[in-house]
């Protein structure tokens, strides 16, 4: 039995024994939601009775969802797996896979990625015969999710929005680009969540099936809802209002993606009356000189429900260091000097270290020094595995064969099976029909011959394979058979280099990863695989354990925690960003987004800025940050000494990425626009300029 007075505080039991009705649990960052949520979960199963089937748990990342069903079967002692724990997306492929067929989808749809969609659009301006001229793809689905959004249909943005001929023209591009999507059988992320709302709005009997299924919801990181989300959290919820919304306004950071603090601050509590507030604002996770740090910086947030978080813990000592350098090579060069001397001096490993920055292009300099010195390190938000060419090409198999209706995956596959190029692929979209069926149809006038007929002959025969095997085989099986039998692996092996060996390399990989997926207890079905790995992200594939440092934007880091963190760029411009000064709820948002930096540290906080800055191409001064000059000076311990760049002089050793050790002969000019001249054993004297040298200077 769980002890509950032991496990939880006062707080976390008011919001773990609420069970009837809707419940707004304000969690602050380190406050132990995710416990709150899991022993919530437990107490409805153990105390109340309620099966799980009854309870829908959802969550914003795929890891979130597994942590949260491994601690409920932790505290329970037995398997939950029939009880649905999930993203929003994922719940929504779920709903569809049964339901789709009621909007004209075929259960084995398929769901596109951004690579994806920019196909169907490019296809979608063609059929309009518009040229590439008009607008850049991206863009367009940029601004087509931004409608979806909203839930603004191409018909209601063309009676309601489009007044000009270009905007005229862009709904029936967008109206092309959902009916591509029906011919291929296909959805992009925002209609997984767009025609579950349909189905649950549309047919009474659907509504009603889930409402009774589903008779107690919860839902994490409500802050960052948009709203189809929050239409579905109304239509899940709606009969019963056994409604637990979990956020923090305070962590608000995702509105460039849709996301709508007021669904949280404004929408619950009206749409839900009696709404019972519990508010978490004790932290297990920092010291409480970096929550006072936190509490600075947030409190002048124009509008948000008051919290302020405190801890019991002590500090480390010193918890906020503050730097200031000459400029981001210094920047660099100094935190990973420091890095070491954490990991040499006070025992520190490098996966207890993080360096968060507000832009992806931050990473650079950092990369090079850590790379240089021999460090090892990660970057969250680089090119995913999934996203590789030999990764795509056989998920595109799969996803073909699952769905012959696919032309997007049967474009890949084209690409490299041979023997059907570009211009029969165009003569047969322009019949109007999904690819594969064209090119039948082409094939059967005997217009195609030789290598392309036997071409369209081999995935004919691995499609009907499919259809009579389909339920024998787990994804694994199907993943190794279509290599084989589709010829991909062949296609690398006879390439014999070392990147085609890298490539088969990462497609084994690829056949692990599928086996692992069924051994988990998943059902190994081909379609539940597809579907997860078009819902996976980075942040998925973090490995936590493995000593490397991490860097990320402080976005990514979200949710996430490290014993010392470097936040870096502290800059006006920087962090905040320049967009943010002219929109007062912009610059709420960056606000939020340097608390929910600071909130990432247990033990001690870095910030550091520098003077001056390379920006679009000029060196320009830099001033600190407004969050940075918030925090009372008396906050920091005492400024660690640095070593200037400049200080290293003839006879200083240096090491280069290339060249190894090397000797400094002579230094002329400042900074980063300095000329070294260098003496390396191995090459010899070379000229080098600071700035584009990847050296790490030697104490």
């Amino acid at each position: 039995m769980i002890d509950w007075d032991s496990s939880l505080n006062e707080e976390q039991k008011e919001a773990v024994f609420a069970t009837e009705g809707p419940l707004l649990i304000l969690a602050g960052a380190g406050s132990g939601k995710t416990r709150v949520i899991a022993y919530r979960i437990a107490y409805l199963i153990q105390n109340k009775g309620i099966p799980s089937t009854h309870i829908l748990a959802v969550t914003f990342t795929n890891k979130a969802a597994r942590q949260m069903r491994d601690r409920i079967e932790t505290l329970l002692s037995r398997s939950i797996k029939e009880m649905w724990v999930g993203t929003f997306h994922a719940t929504c492929v779920r709903i569809l896979r049964s339901e789709s067929g009621r909007i004209g989808f075929q259960s084995d749809f398929a769901i596109m990625d951004e690579e994806d969609q920019e196909r169907v659009i490019k296809d979608a301006l063609k059929r309009m015969e518009l040229g590439s001229t008009w607008g850049k793809p991206a863009s367009f689905l940029d601004r087509i999710s931004d409608l979806k959004n909203e839930m603004i249909s191409p018909a209601d943005f063309l009676n309601r929005f489009a007044h000009s001929k270009e905007e005229k023209q862009f709904a029936r591009l967008y109206e092309q680009y959902q009916a591509l999507l029906k011919e291929n059988n296909a959805f992009d992320f925002d209609d997984l969540l767009l025609a579950v709302v349909r189905l649950l709005s549309d047919f009474p009997d659907l509504q009603q099936k889930y409402r009774s299924r589903f008779q107690y919801v919860l839902v994490d990181e409500f802050q960052d809802i948009n709203r189809p989300q929050y239409e579905l959290v109304k239509l899940w919820a709606g009969g019963h209002h056994n409604l637990c919304v979990v956020g923090d306004d305070y962590q608000a950071i995702f509105s460039w993606r849709g996301a709508d603090v007021r669904y949280l601050l404004d929408h619950f509590e009206k749409d839900f009356p009696g709404v019972r507030i519990v508010r978490l604002e004790r932290n297990y996770r920092s010291g409480p000189k970096i929550l006072d740090a936190a509490n600075e910086v947030i409190a002048n947030l124009s509008r948000g429900k008051e919290k302020r978080l405190w801890t019991e813990k002590a500090d480390e000592q010193p918890p906020l260091v503050q730097c200031e350098t000459a400029n981001e090579t210094e920047e660099a060069h100094f935190i990973v000097r420091e890095i070491d001397r954490l990991v040499a001096d006070e025992g520190r490993t490098y996966r207890d270290t993080a360096i968060l920055y507000r832009m992806n292009s931050q990473s650079r300099l950092f990369e090079e020094v850590l790379l240089a010195r021999g460090i090892p390190y990660r970057v969250v938000g680089g090119l995913r595995f999934y996203e590789r060419r030999e990764i795509k090409d056989a998920i595109a198999l799969l996803r073909f064969i699952v769905n012959p209706l696919d032309s997007v995956s049967l474009r890949r596959i084209l690409a490299w099976i041979g023997g059907i190029g570009q211009v029969t692929v165009d003569r047969a979209f322009e019949r109007g029909l999904p690819l594969y069926e064209g090119l039948q149809q082409i094939a059967e006038e005997g217009s195609l011959k030789g290598k392309g007929r036997n071409s369209l002959e081999q995935l004919r025969a691995m499609t009907a394979g499919f259809r009579l095997e389909g339920e024998m085989l787990n994804a694994a099986d199907w993943l190794k058979r279509l290599l084989g039998e589709s010829g991909y692996l062949n296609y690398w092996e006879k390439e014999a280099t070392l990147e085609a060996q890298t490539r088969l390399e990462n497609l084994q990989e690829l056949i692990n990863l599928a086996a692992q997926y069924s051994q988990e207890g998943s059902s190994g079905q081909l379609e539940d695989f597809l579907a997860h790995i078009a819902l996976y992200t980075d942040l998925d594939s973090l490995v936590e354990r493995e000593d490397v440092v991490t860097l990320m934007t402080v976005h990514s880091a979200k949710g996430l925690e490290f014993p010392i963190v470097f936040l870096v760029g502290m800059e006006e411009g920087i962090f905040p960003h320049w967009r943010s000064a002219a929109s007062p709820e912009e610059m709420d948002e960056e606000r939020r987004l340097c608390y929910v930096a600071i909130t990432r540290a247990q033990s001690r906080v870095y910030f550091s800025w520098a003077r001056q800055r390379m920006t679009f191409g000029m060196r320009s001064a830099q001033t600190p940050s407004t969050f940075l000059t918030e925090i009372p000076p008396d906050f920091f311990g005492e400024k660690p000494s640095q070593k200037s760049l400049k200080e290293f002089d003839s006879g200083s050793l240096v090491w280069h990425r290339a060249w190894g050790e090397g000797v400094i002969r002579s230094w002329e000019g400042e900074g980063e626009d300095a000329i070294l001249t260098i003496f390396f054993p191995t090459v010899g004297e070379k000229r080098l300029i600071l700035r584009y040298a990847p050296l790490t200077f030697r104490r």
